[in-house]
């Protein structure tokens, strides 16, 4: 809607987008902040595992950062480690399909 501003001005009965969009947002931000909501309590309880979002909220103040930059920060990372492994795992099974001698040579030093 950003590039279209009147779509903002289409009813959302006529735009089911719109409602895909509201459920989509909401399940995003259950998970990015669920997570940042058991970093906090780890935190809390004097549990830290110093993982990267430990860091981040220890110097949220010095990076001048509110806690919904903190949690989108959070949800950042993950859907880019998300993607990357997605898509380097759809890469290695479409090139040991391709290629079954370099697959067979991969099993055999796999199981050594």
């Amino acid at each position: 809607m950003d590039l279209i501003p009147i779509l903002k001005h289409v009813p959302e009965a006529l735009a089911s987008w719109k409602t895909l969009c509201k459920k989509t947002r909401k399940l995003q931000r259950d998970l990015y902040f669920g997570l940042l909501e058991e970093t906090e309590r780890r935190v809390a309880n004097h549990q830290e595992n110093n993982c990267f979002m430990e860091q981040v909220l220890a110097r949220q103040k010095e990076f001048g950062m509110n806690r919904e930059l903190v949690g989108y920060l959070g949800g950042v990372l993950l859907e880019g480690g998300s993607d990357t492994t997605s898509s380097f795992l759809q890469t290695l099974v479409l090139g040991l399909t391709a290629f079954p001698d370099v697959q067979k040579k991969a099993q055999v030093k796999s199981f050594c």
